[in-house]
């Protein structure tokens, strides 16, 4: 007699897909290249910037470790970040924070500070767009950079950078 389970999954509609795409990624792959491979199914509200699944090799934990919070978070910013950002950025952090999400924007000091700028700038066909928004995995550490600028125009929200932290 064969005792083994295996998964099965139903899909039903564009979440199911999504979801689909996402439980792929946290329970099958190894490494960020594997992720990135899933990105477009699992997360299709949001465009990465090139090269960005390197940073996730600088964050404080290993792939495994971490693979479970940052599709959480990239999970929260595909599925609500269009709604979410349509309207005051100022109720943004509440409400990813009723998600299970802690996100921010940079504060003025931050901004202020080229250093800062230049470390959160990254180019893209041409243009310097300059990520201050980030989700916070841990609360001093681990973050997803991304520009919700977009949205207002109906553009699609950008995933820039991957690190453990930015300098202030």
């Amino acid at each position: 007699m064969n005792n083994n389970v295996v998964s099965l999954w139903f899909i039903a509609d564009h979440q199911n897909y999504s979801d689909f795409f996402r439980w792929l990624i946290t329970d099958t792959t190894k490494n960020p290249s594997e992720m990135e491979a899933f990105t477009l199914s699992a997360f299709p509200s949001i465009d990465f910037a090139p090269g960005v699944f390197n940073g996730i090799k600088s964050m404080s934990k290993s792939y495994r470790e971490i693979v479970k919070p940052l599709t959480k978070h990239l999970g929260a910013l595909s599925d609500h970040g269009k709604r979410i950002f349509s309207g005051s950025w100022s109720n943004a952090p509440a409400e990813f924070g009723s998600l299970g999400v802690d996100l921010s924007d940079e504060n003025g000091n931050t901004k202020g500070n080229n250093e800062a700028r230049k470390e959160r700038s990254i180019e893209i066909k041409g243009r310097d767009i300059i990520f201050w928004w980030h989700t916070k995995l841990e609360p001093d550490r681990d973050r997803i950079h991304f520009y919700p600028d977009r949205i207002s125009d109906g553009g699609r929200l950008i995933v820039g950078i991957f690190c453990c932290h930015l300098q202030t």
